[in-house]
């Protein structure tokens, strides 16, 4: 068997397996580096080590966010990664501009939070998982620093993000058009 078409195998079999089998972390999703939770907007750069958790939202492995998934809560999933990218997760919107700013006053909050109710149908309760690249991204904690501030009560925080999604070989999808 050539090695690509081994992969797409391995790939497939993996994404039907039992989520049982997903019981471990990935791309350091549930590494302790020891950076201190802020509750402060992190300003670029925006790649390095990040916290465990982001208050008001909890972090979610790889295994629970599957776990989500196939419950039926149907959750938002909001990509934030800047920069085009050619994958994201399955149905995932995009919100380019989701993590950056200085803090949930400025400019940027308003857009945020028009754009999220529309994806989340205005329902505070519905949950909401935000990403983006790795946990060594802080838009996604950005992010969702700013979900819990504009008062969705089910934010989480999908610290591992396309990284921990990849290499988990789960099914990834293309990146839709930024959500406006």
């Amino acid at each position: 068997m050539n090695p690509s078409r081994f992969v797409l195998v391995a790939a497939l079999v993996l994404a039907a397996t039992p989520i049982a089998a997903l019981a471990q972390s990935f791309a350091s999703e549930d590494r302790d580096w020891g950076a201190p939770v802020q509750a402060e907007f992190r300003r670029s750069p925006y790649h390095g080590v990040t916290p465990r958790e982001v208050p008001g939202a909890k972090t979610i492995l790889t295994v629970d966010l599957k776990r989500l998934m196939d419950s039926g809560a149907r959750p938002v999933l909001i990509d934030v990664l800047s920069g085009d990218h050619p994958q994201t997760l399955p149905g995932a919107a995009w919100m380019p501009d989701g993590g950056h700013g200085t803090d949930v006053r400025d400019a940027l909050q308003e857009k945020f939070v028009v754009q999220l109710a529309e994806l989340a149908g205005s329902d505070l309760e519905r949950p909401v998982v935000l990403f983006c690249l790795s946990a060594e991204c802080w838009l996604s904690y950005n992010a969702s620093l700013r979900a819990v501030a504009a008062g969705y009560r089910q934010v989480y925080w999908y610290r591992g993000g396309i990284a921990a999604w990849r290499q988990a070989a789960l099914p990834l999808g293309r990146l839709p058009a930024p959500s406006r």
